[in-house]
């Protein structure tokens, strides 16, 4: 779902977006002539590997974010603490934002059951 900057309504617009089995959804509206708050939650199953036996498995989601969409560079002036996303060309594409999330938790290192429990060594370079 792409929404151009300038369109957005400064009253509260719901949005739902659904990725394999991630569901995005939330409220926004814009706060200023360049700024928009998004609030959001990811909820449901993702799939990602283990760190160190590289077998698949399966995590649950369920997490609520406060976003701060800046059309352009931002200056934090007052210490946010929303996350800031910097939009290009004046277009907000939700589903550009549910990719980066997902692929923020498939970039972090998750152990297995199996994994978790063995007490080998691995072998450490250093």
């Amino acid at each position: 779902m792409k929404i151009e900057f300038r369109k957005i309504p400064q009253t509260s617009s719901d949005f739902d977006i659904v990725s394999d089995s991630v569901k995005f959804s939330g409220i926004f509206s814009k706060i200023s002539t360049k700024l928009v708050e998004l609030d959001s939650k990811l909820e449901g199953k993702l799939q990602v590997q283990c760190c160190r036996c590289g077998k698949d498995m399966d995590i649950g989601l369920s997490e609520e974010n406060k976003f701060l969409l800046s059309d352009g560079i931002y200056k934090d002036e007052n210490e946010d603490e929303r996350i800031v996303i910097e939009i290009d060309e004046g277009i907000v594409d939700f589903d550009t934002i549910l990719q980066s999330e997902i692929n923020a938790y498939q970039s972090d290192f998750y152990i297995c059951g199996e994994c978790e429990n063995d007490t080998q060594e691995l072998e450490i370079e250093y």
